[in-house]
């Protein structure tokens, strides 16, 4: 009754990877092919009772005893019942009847903001701890290889035009980091904006912004700017029409490709451990969106692989490599097992001298809206899995 783990060299990190779904346990004979709408049997207050493509219908599971309340509490509800793909409007109608009691997809702006505003308990939202969205820059080749130009762009993104450009502040918040809130190692930090002492972006500073470009003697510059046009969020190409308006303001020359195949386009911005372009090479875009998301809570994965030097760094898409960063990661990654807390402020200080750096021009992290009737209670949000529906109360 126990599995053993044979490791090939430490892994500091394992025990967050075996927190998530990378590492639900199943029996010995599951077989490794998608199992379509069957459900696997696992463990928890609730079970499969039915499942289609419209839904999916969970009841008690007779088997559960609470082992942990802390781990794993049992559940509050009865049943829960599970709509797919229902319109907002509708949906948003039944929720104040107390039909539905949660919608996740957020309803229309009016209604959110009328409903914050006579009943602020009924919204609740929760930042995704796992995921940036960012401007890329090739670092490997001019202009982008000098720090000044690159911190220039990062002053002169109006990040708020970016979120309403991206979905909205119900689904998007603005970031100059690379780690996420909640994630291990963050403290809120930005430089890039009107009121740095603050930690948060406020403003655009494009007066800074043409300084920069202005010292680094880089005006009418050729830049190529790219874009995929279906394999990245809503809002991606008016996103990088816009960070192509503001790389013509500050001076540079910049051209907007709307690359059509989603291959094509991570071929053209993946490093060639991940079997794309190598940073530097004509290919390879000056500018480009993208985004990051970690496999786990632990900041080694959202660091290491975007900025690490050789096959380390399969996501570095830039091409940046600091041999001493390296060096700091890997401190970092062995500090995880003996010392957390000194673990935690090493990657707060490998990741604020990432932005100082401004290795790239960090957008938003997303956020999930939640919606809740008037009967229902004790919302409570986990940093990983967002709201818990178990614990809701429904009077």
């Amino acid at each position: 009754r126990s599995v053993t783990f044979h490791l090939e060299r430490p892994d500091p990190e394992l025990p967050a990877k075996l927190a998530l779904t990378m590492s639900y346990p199943v029996p010995a004979a599951t077989p490794f092919e998608d199992q379509g709408l069957d459900a696997l049997p696992a463990t928890g207050p609730y079970m499969v009772d039915e499942v289609t493509m419209d839904g999916l219908e969970l009841v008690r599971n007779p088997e559960f005893e609470e082992w942990s309340g802390a781990a794993q509490p049992d559940g509050f509800v009865d049943a829960i019942s599970w709509r797919f793909n229902e319109d907002p409007g509708q949906a948003y109608e039944r929720l104040t009847t107390e039909e539905l009691d949660l919608m996740i997809d957020a309803p229309s702006g009016d209604d959110l903001a009328a409903l914050r505003s006579a009943s602020p308990d009924q919204v609740v939202q929760s930042s995704s701890p796992t995921f940036e969205l960012f401007v890329g820059f090739d670092v490997q080749k001019a202009p982008f290889d000098d720090v000044r130009v690159r911190q220039a762009v990062n002053y002169a993104i109006d990040r708020d035009r970016v979120v309403e450009l991206l979905g909205g502040p119900a689904t998007q918040r603005p970031t100059c980091q690379i780690l996420p809130p909640t994630f291990p190692g963050y403290l809120p930090y930005c430089p890039y904006t009107q009121e740095p002492k603050a930690g948060v972006w406020s403003a655009p500073d494009m007066d800074r912004a043409r300084e920069l470009v202005h010292a680094a003697g880089v005006a009418g510059t050729p830049v190529r700017v790219a874009v995929n046009a279906d394999g990245l969020p809503s809002g991606a190409v008016d996103t990088m029409t816009y960070v192509t308006e503001i790389l013509n303001e500050l001076g540079l020359r910049a051209e907007l490709d709307i690359v059509r195949s989603i291959d094509a386009y991570f071929s053209s911005i993946n490093p060639p451990q991940a079997g794309g372009t190598p940073a530097g090479a004509p290919r390879h875009p000056h500018v480009y969106l993208t985004g990051w998301v970690s496999d786990y809570l632990g900041a080694g994965n959202m660091i290491e692989p975007q900025f690490h030097c050789g096959d380390l760094g399969f996501a570095n898409t830039g091409g940046y490599c600091d041999g001493a960063l390296d060096t700091r990661i890997e401190d970092a990654l062995v500090l995880y097992t003996t010392e957390p807390g000194a673990a935690s402020r090493a990657w707060t200080s490998i990741d604020h001298d990432l932005v100082d750096e401004a290795v790239q021009a960090p957008l938003t992290n997303p956020v999930t809206t939640y919606v809740v009737s008037e009967r229902t209670g004790n919302v409570q949000l986990n940093p990983q899995w967002g709201l818990l529906l178990s614990l809701l109360w429904v009077r």
